[in-house]
């Protein structure tokens, strides 16, 4: 009987330590997973904070888009508002026609237009060359067109503007 207990004896303690070592190894493999959880849990709130940043770059993109396209729409008013020429390349009827077109628009907008409808036409002496020719007569040119920018808006009473456009240095 003695070596039966020894027996019974070391039979348990082989289960104990079996159990013990399963035990055990069940405890690590749960440490893994709780491990893996949390690394997946700190990638996804990093991977949500950089989705975030992109959002509010892009709604920020989108703001700054809106106040651009405003900003257009008013330079746009402006520019119907305020005819400058800034080259005479139009013969007369061109000009003519653009004239009553600004005034036409400028008087539905409900703007007081006593700009004279067909102010004088820049003269060119004979044989001189408009499109080009040489810097004295290109200067002379100038000269007259700014000259009768000026004598237009004293009729007009509009005073100086300060804009002769792309001859007025």
């Amino acid at each position: 009987m003695n070596v039966m207990a020894l027996l019974l004896i070391a039979l348990a303690l082989f289960l104990s330590g079996a159990g013990t070592g399963w035990k055990i190894s069940e405890w690590k493999s749960e440490a893994e997973k709780a491990a893996e959880l949390k690394a997946q849990q700190l990638a996804d709130e990093k991977e949500q904070q950089r989705t975030q940043a992109i959002s509010a770059a892009f709604q920020n993109g989108l703001a700054n888009l809106a106040r651009m396209q405003q900003g257009r729409a008013t330079q746009v008013q402006r520019e119907v508002l305020q005819t400058i020429y800034t080259q005479c390349v139009l013969p007369d009827s061109g000009r003519m026609l653009l004239d009553s077109t600004a005034t036409d628009i400028n008087r539905a907008l409900g703007f007081d237009v006593s700009v004279p409808s067909n102010p004088p036409a820049a003269t060119v002496k004979a044989g001189s060359d408009q499109h080009g020719g040489s810097a004295d007569s290109r200067r002379e040119f100038d000269e007259r067109v700014r000259e009768l920018r000026l004598q237009a808006e004293k009729t007009s009473g509009l005073g100086g503007t300060g804009k002769t456009g792309a001859g007025g240095k």
